[in-house]
């Protein structure tokens, strides 16, 4: 996973970093020297590498906006991971082509029982005030079921009347799914949300709802309902 590749790229960086440091004071010669501003550049280049992906990561983000996710680059797995109740492991997704109603991919989402499973978008704060409807395509291979979604603002979301929260019934076969953005600006009990700052959209099941698997496509926010 990219995590993994992040942390190899922070223990590289650490342990060039240490052997410059401990080198540095055995410097005598210009080829010592030389080796050792190679080995600063290289060092350099390996600490930078996440900062670089990162970047890479949102600017596809913002290039793509305002769809959210066409599963078209494997990047976007960056911005979609699995919802962090599934960190053990429950969650799990990959790029297929089996199902997909736009492009040449989709997103497979495999649900297992537990630990709330889904999928989790990191929006970055983005502005969704400009749009009037918030879609996606959902392929549903099983019976009928509950989906759970949530969106978040950069404010205090942390208590359910603070965030937006909706239930869907989802259809065996492929769904169409819209929700006016009225609606998610209105939709916490206790505030709006500003839709000029989303910061997270979660799309899971229940503890009890699985084991699940379904299939996402072309997400994104509309001008027009009917789109």
């Amino acid at each position: 996973s990219q995590s993994m590749v992040d942390q190899v790229y922070g223990i590289t960086g650490a342990l060039l970093g240490s052997a410059l440091l401990l080198a540095w004071p055995q410097r005598k010669d210009g080829k010592t020297v030389a080796g050792m501003v190679l080995l600063l550049l290289v060092f350099a280049g390996v600490a930078a590498g996440p900062v670089w992906r990162k970047y890479q990561v949102r600017q596809l983000r913002a290039d793509q906006f305002p769809v959210l996710g066409n599963f078209e680059q494997v990047e976007e797995t960056e911005l979609w991971r699995p919802n962090y109740f599934s960190y053990t492991g429950l969650g799990r997704y990959s790029l297929i082509t089996n199902f997909a109603s736009q492009g040449a991919f989709g997103l497979e989402v495999d649900a297992s029982v537990g630990g709330w499973p889904g999928v989790d978008f990191d929006a970055g704060d983005s502005d969704w005030s400009g749009y009037s409807q918030f879609a996606f395509d959902l392929y549903n291979p099983a019976s009928e079921f509950i989906l759970r979604l949530r969106i978040d603002d950069a404010g205090d979301c942390s208590t359910y009347d603070r965030r937006f929260n909706h239930e869907l019934l989802i259809d065996k076969g492929w769904n169409r799914v819209g929700i006016p953005g009225a609606d998610i600006r209105t939709g916490p009990a206790e505030r709006e949300l500003n839709m000029r700052a989303i910061r997270r959209v979660v799309l899971f099941i229940s503890n009890t709802d699985g084991p699940r698997r379904f299939f996402l496509d072309n997400i994104r926010l509309t001008k027009e309902e009917k789109e």
